[in-house]
């Protein structure tokens, strides 16, 4: 819907409440890990009624269930499948990485979770946002009222120079600092 207000609006009230809820329920209420718990869990609900109503605005009703015809589910499924097949490989990626770490043992792992590959993976992937820009523009140019393949080129084609370029520089950047500078992660 290309509206960053309202996520923006949600994010930074769940934000607060989590960590206010955090500091009360934790530290003096001494609820413990529970506290924290609820504090989030109390955020993330908060946020996602925030985002209804962000829909609301928009003209739509959220809170309505809707059961898509098989030919809308099918035109769903065109739309999210490269999405999801992205997201099943992070997932896959993340889980092989633990995978492995976790057959080598337990020193391995908890050096693997404290340590910086986490950091630098999460760091060095950073093609979500042109994933955000391709879900957001690219349906409408495609099927939309407002279609248009040569602007779909256009902004297919910056898409893979900007995926390009940053992957290039965020992969050396990822591969030869803990290659060459790897005593700054460990003492």
């Amino acid at each position: 819907m290309k509206d960053s207000q309202g996520p923006l609006k949600a994010l930074v009230v769940a934000s607060v409440i989590n960590g206010v809820g955090d500091v009360i329920l934790f530290l003096y209420l001494s609820y413990g890990i529970d506290g924290a718990t609820w504090a989030t869990m109390v955020s993330r609900v908060v946020a996602g009624l925030m985002m209804i109503e962000a829909l609301k605005d928009k003209g739509y009703n959220g809170y309505i269930i809707v059961v898509p015809s098989p030919t809308k589910l099918f035109q769903i499924f065109k739309l999210t499948s490269p999405v999801f097949i992205m997201m099943m490989s992070k997932v896959k990626f993340c889980s092989l990485l633990m995978y492995i770490a976790t057959s080598i043992g337990t020193q391995t792992i908890v050096e693997h979770q404290v340590g910086p590959c986490p950091s630098i993976l999460h760091v060095c992937s950073r093609g979500e946002q042109l994933s955000q820009t391709a879900q957001a523009f690219m349906p409408e140019l495609i099927y939309g009222a407002k279609r248009s393949l040569s602007k779909v080129r256009m902004l297919l084609k910056s898409l893979v120079i900007i995926g390009a370029s940053s992957g290039l520089i965020l992969g050396a950047a990822g591969t030869i600092v803990p290659w060459l500078f790897s005593y700054i992660f460990f003492t």
